[in-house]
């Protein structure tokens, strides 16, 4: 008879900025491939037409990549004055599929679902916990298509702005820290929805 036994220990320590830098640059000289390729297939611009959507969707089968909006690229220019305090930190964008799986409303829709980040303002965040206490509400901000296109982190997300509702379609990058999770809001349990 034979045993064995192990052990590790752990220290937490602040990482090195010099090495995040350079790991931030990686990353986003690969993010900015995947942009110029966005640019390349010429994905149509935003519209509450449903069409535009749909051309998205099938863009991205025929090239078999994955969206990219390229009027809101994953990259720092994009966060340039919506951080507080005006500056960009080091940021890596990661897709939400990467993060939280492909579930797009995870197993269940609750207020407790949210998470606040670094986000100056947070009266988005509180409309969407509001409204989340109707988990249907949620759902139907979400139109049925884009329920199956987040495959190809195609999304639609319909918002009222200004008093009309209107479908605004974005992909699945989120500013991330780097090595960690969402930079401004996210979810506390599987959800992407948020």
């Amino acid at each position: 008879r034979a045993t064995l036994r192990t052990g590790c220990t752990f220290v937490m320590e602040e990482p090195d900025q010099s090495e995040l830098r350079k790991y931030a640059l990686v990353q986003n000289a690969k993010i900015q491939r995947m942009v110029n390729e966005a640019i390349q297939m010429q994905f149509p611009s935003q519209s509450d037409d449903d069409r535009t959507h749909q051309m998205a969707i099938e863009r991205c089968q025929t090239y078999s990549k994955s969206f990219i909006d390229t009027t809101f690229p994953p990259c720092g220019s994009s966060l340039a004055g919506r951080v507080a305090g005006n500056e960009v930190p080091q940021v890596e964008w990661k897709r939400l599929s990467d993060i939280f799986g492909s579930s797009l409303f995870g197993d269940s829709i609750s207020p407790n679902d949210l998470q606040r980040g670094a986000l100056g303002d947070h009266w988005f965040l509180c409309a969407l916990a509001a409204l989340s206490e109707y988990p249907a509400l949620v759902e139907a901000i979400f139109p049925l298509d884009t329920r199956k296109a987040h495959k190809c982190d195609v999304y639609t997300v319909r918002i009222c702005k200004s008093g009309q509702w209107t479908d605004v379609r974005i992909d699945g990058f989120v500013p991330c820290y780097p090595g960690a999770g969402p930079m401004f809001s996210s979810a506390c349990g599987d959800s992407m929805c948020v």
